[in-house]
C-alpha cells in the first residue's frame, strides 16, 4: 500500500527533521585526510603558534572540537579550529572530534570565518585590516548602507580606526610585516601609506640610516620622526619662515570671525565717518586690519604655525587614544573628549 504524504505529513515532518538534527550540530570523530582548510583563513590570519598548540595537545590532550562544513562530495570544509586542525595532524592524530553542520552560502561562511576568528585570536593591526577588506568584500558587498559604518559596528571599532587600519593594506609589501607585529605601534606607519611603494622604501632605508641599520626601526622612529621623513620624500617639509598671508585670505578671515559673533551675539555698529569732503578719505575697516598688520606677521603667524603643529600631533595623539582601539572606560573617554572640546574652543 503507498503511503499517503497528505495524511501522514506530521510523521515525514519528523523524519525530516530528525535527519537534520543527524547532520546539524552532532560532535563526532572524523578522519583527517576527509578535512579541507578555508583557503582564505590562511591569507588573512595565517597559522601561527602551531608548534605550541601542538605541544599543548600532546601534553594535556585535544579538548573540545572544530567545527566543519559537511560538503556534497563527502568530504569536510573547517568552519572554525584550523589551527587545532593541524596542531592534531602535527602530533599525527588520524581523526578528530568535530561539530558538524550543513554546508553554507560564502556570504554566511565568510561571515563565519571573521567573526570566529576575530573573538578567538590576538589580532595585530595587518590582520585586523586584511579582515576588515575581506568582510566589506564578502559579506557587504551589496549592503546599502554606509559600510565604513557598519565594519565600525561589526568589529567594534571607531569608524575612524576602520579607515586608518585600511591604509595600512597601501604598505608595500617588506613593510606590511610592520605592521603584522604587535609591538609595533601602527600609527607610526600611518603616513607612510600616503607615498608610493618606491617612496616608502626610499623612507624605510632613511630611518635604517638614522638608526644605524636597525631593522625594526618602527620601533625605534617615533611617528613625528617618520612623518618628518615622509614629508622630505614628499618635498612637502614645513619651510623655516611661514610666507605672510595675502590681503585676500585676511579678508576671508575677517569675514569668517564677524559670521562667526553673528551667531551668537548681534553684528557691530560701525562707527560714524567723518564727511569725506571735509578730511582725507578713510580705510574700510578690513583694509584697517590688513595694514595694521604689518611686520607682526611674521613672528607671530611663525609662533602660531609652530604651536599649532604642535596641537595638531597633540589632538591626533589624544584621538588615537580615544578611539576605540585602547580598553577605556565611558567615563574617561567622556571626560578626555569634553577636555579635548574645551582646547578646541579655546584655539578658535
Amino acid at each position: 500500500m503507498g503511503l499517503d504524504f497528505k495524511k501522514n505529513s506530521k510523521m515525514v515532518t519528523k523524519v525530516m527533521k530528525n535527519s537534520s538534527e543527524d547532520m546539524n550540530n552532532k560532535k563526532r570523530d572524523i578522519d583527517v585526510n576527509l578535512i579541507d582548510l578555508n583557503p582564505d583563513n590562511e591569507s588573512i590570519f595565517g597559522h601561527d603558534d602551531i608548534d605550541y598548540m601542538a605541544e599543548t595537545i600532546g601534553e594535556d590532550g585535544f579538548s573540545g572540537a572544530i567545527e566543519v562544513y559537511a560538503l556534497d562530495n563527502g568530504r569536510y570544509e573547517i568552519s572554525s579550529g584550523h589551527r587545532r586542525f593541524l596542531a592534531s595532524k602535527k602530533l599525527g592524530h588520524k581523526t578528530i572530534p568535530a561539530i558538524v553542520s550543513e554546508n553554507v552560502d560564502d556570504k554566511t561562511k565568510s561571515k563565519k570565518l571573521i567573526k570566529s576568528n576575530i573573538l578567538n585570536r590576538k589580532m595585530t593591526a595587518l590582520k585586523l585590516a586584511k579582515a576588515l577588506a575581506y568582510y566589506r568584500e564578502k559579506v557587504l558587498y551589496d549592503f546599502k548602507g554606509e559600510k565604513t559604518k557598519e565594519l565600525a559596528r561589526v568589529f567594534n571599532i571607531s569608524h575612524t580606526g576602520v579607515k586608518r587600519y585600511l591604509q595600512l593594506l597601501n604598505l608595500a609589501p617588506e613593510l606590511q610585516k610592520y605592521a603584522d607585529d604587535e609591538n609595533v605601534p601602527y600609527t607610526n606607519l600611518m603616513s607612510l601609506t600616503k607615498l608610493d611603494s618606491e617612496d616608502q622604501m626610499k623612507v624605510y632605508d632613511a630611518l635604517k640610516e638614522i638608526y644605524n641599520n636597525d631593522d625594526n626601526v618602527f620601533l625605534s622612529a617615533s611617528n613625528i620622526v617618520v612623518e618628518q621623513n615622509v614629508a622630505k620624500v614628499m618635498g612637502t617639509q614645513m619651510p623655516s619662515k611661514p610666507e605672510k598671508p595675502t590681503s585676500e585670505q585676511v579678508k576671508k578671515r575677517f569675514s569668517e570671525m564677524i559670521e562667526e559673533e553673528n551667531e551668537t551675539e548681534e553684528a557691530p555698529v560701525a562707527p560714524e565717518v567723518p564727511d569725506a569732503s571735509e578730511k582725507p578719505e578713510i580705510q574700510s575697516y578690513e583694509d584697517m586690519v590688513i595694514n595694521s598688520a604689518g611686520s607682526m606677521y611674521d613672528e607671530e603667524l611663525a609662533k602660531a604655525k609652530v604651536i599649532d603643529m604642535q596641537l595638531t600631533v597633540m589632538i591626533r595623539n589624544i584621538n588615537n587614544l580615544l578611539s576605540g582601539e585602547f580598553i577605556l572606560s565611558k567615563d574617561v573617554k567622556k571626560q578626555a573628549r569634553e577636555q579635548l572640546t574645551d582646547i578646541l574652543k579655546k584655539l578658535k
